[in-house]
């Protein structure tokens, strides 16, 4: 692939790009010179010829071309992050107060729902082993008067 030079005359670069003209030869472009094909194919109304990168005999080429991808790929993402965090605080400004929490209030009265009812009788206190209810004991007994003798 070292003999591929970029169809374009004088330039001198090194092609990126290899495809093949709308009549059949096959060609090779630089990254500069890489929308000339879609043109020529445009002007005798064909579709445009596909461009396919040339991948570098070298692996470590291939693995600094990939580092190099990875890196525009975070500094895309970080700048990202950045426009998001300016449009939080952007947010964050325009709205300095949490927005209240309304509480469910129930409009039926609490009898509608037997589960309620259950749960909010009131607590009586009961002796272990007597009947529900007033005790015997409270019913006919008076009650005492500081002046009386007990």
């Amino acid at each position: 692939m070292t003999d591929l030079v970029c169809h374009h005359e004088g330039c001198s670069a090194r092609p990126t790009l290899r495809f093949v003209w709308p009549w059949g030869v096959p060609a090779a472009s630089c990254g500069e010179h890489s929308y000339v094909p879609g043109q020529v194919a445009a002007n005798m109304n064909q579709q445009a010829p596909a461009l396919i990168p040339i991948e570098p005999d070298n692996p470590s080429v291939r693995a600094h071309a990939l580092l190099d991808k990875a890196e525009d790929a975070f500094r895309v993402m970080r700048n990202l992050l950045m426009v998001f965090d300016d449009a939080i605080e952007q947010l964050d400004i325009a709205f300095p107060t949490p927005v209240p929490v309304i509480e469910h209030t129930p409009t039926a009265p609490d009898s509608a729902n037997p589960m309620l009812a259950l749960i909010q009788t009131p607590n009586v206190e009961q002796t272990p082993g007597a009947p529900p209810g007033p005790s015997e004991h409270t019913q006919d007994t008076p009650a005492l008067t500081p002046d009386q003798p007990a």
